[in-house]
């Protein structure tokens, strides 16, 4: 079975998180943000998989980072 699902993601505070906590995953979820959707699609607590009926990113830019 599929879930259905929606996904907001507020990219400014998840970077910013991930940035402070392990900065090669925080430009990973920047470069690579499908990857991300996957890993959250097939991961559900009744083992079923997830079909995003809305997926939307939300970003207050600029938002800059020194590798």
């Amino acid at each position: 079975m599929v879930a259905k699902s929606a996904i907001l993601v507020d990219f400014d505070n998840v970077f910013i998180t991930l940035w402070d906590l392990d900065r090669d995953a925080a430009l990973r979820f920047a470069s690579e943000p499908a990857d991300w959707l996957q890993v959250l699609a097939n991961t559900h607590l009744s083992g079923d998989s997830r079909r995003w009926l809305v997926a939307r990113c939300y970003l207050n830019p600029p938002v800059t980072c020194a590798r």
